[in-house]
C-alpha cells in the first residue's frame, strides 16, 4: 500500500495543476463569404424546372432573362429538382471580390453525375463545355459581358 508522504529524505510530493492549454482558434464565418443566404433566397425566388417551356433565344439577354426565372440548368435546360450548392454556380470566379454575393453572377448548373455542367464549366474546356447544351454558348458571351462589366467599373473607381 503506497504511503501519502514521502520517505524520508525526499522532496515534499508536488501538487497537481491543470494542464497549461491555450485556446483553440475557431474560424469566423464572414458574411460576405455565406453564400448559403444567397441560393436559398434564389432557389426560392425561383419557378419549378417543370414549368419551363424551351424555345430559341435571340441573344445572350434575352436568353438570361427567360432562364433565371425557372430552376432548370442554365445550359441543358434540364430542371433542377433539389436545391444542392454544387448546383449553383458562380459565372465570374469568386475571386472577383464585388460581384461574389451579387445573384447576376450566379447561375443554375446540373450537378448530377452523368452530365456535370457545372465540373465541366469550371475545369474543362470551352469546346467540351459547348458540346454539352444550347445555352452553353449564351453563358460564354454572359461570361464575357460580366468580365468586361467588371473591368470597366474596376478602372473607374481608380
Amino acid at each position: 500500500m503506497a504511503k501519502p508522504y514521502p520517505k524520508k529524505g525526499m522532496p515534499a510530493k508536488k501538487l497537481k495543476q491543470a494542464i497549461k492549454r491555450t485556446p483553440i482558434k475557431k474560424k469566423r464565418v464572414e458574411k460576405e463569404r455565406n453564400l448559403m443566404d444567397l441560393f436559398v433566397r434564389i432557389w426560392t425566388e425561383r419557378k419549378p424546372g417543370s414549368q419551363f417551356v424551351k424555345r430559341e433565344y435571340m441573344s445572350m439577354e434575352e436568353w438570361y432573362e427567360h432562364t433565371k426565372q425557372y430552376r432548370v440548368c442554365c445550359v441543358t435546360y434540364k430542371p433542377i429538382k433539389n436545391m444542392v450548392p454544387g448546383s449553383f454556380a458562380h459565372v465570374l470566379t469568386r475571386n472577383h471580390t464585388r460581384y461574389r454575393e451579387k445573384d447576376f453572377n450566379v447561375v443554375l448548373l446540373s450537378y448530377d453525375y452523368d452530365t456535370n455542367v457545372h465540373g465541366c464549366f469550371d475545369h474543362g474546356t470551352k469546346m467540351d463545355f459547348l458540346k454539352l447544351g444550347p445555352g452553353a454558348k449564351y453563358l460564354l458571351e454572359y461570361q464575357q459581358f460580366l468580365k468586361q462589366q467588371y473591368e470597366h467599373e474596376k478602372n473607374s473607381i481608380f
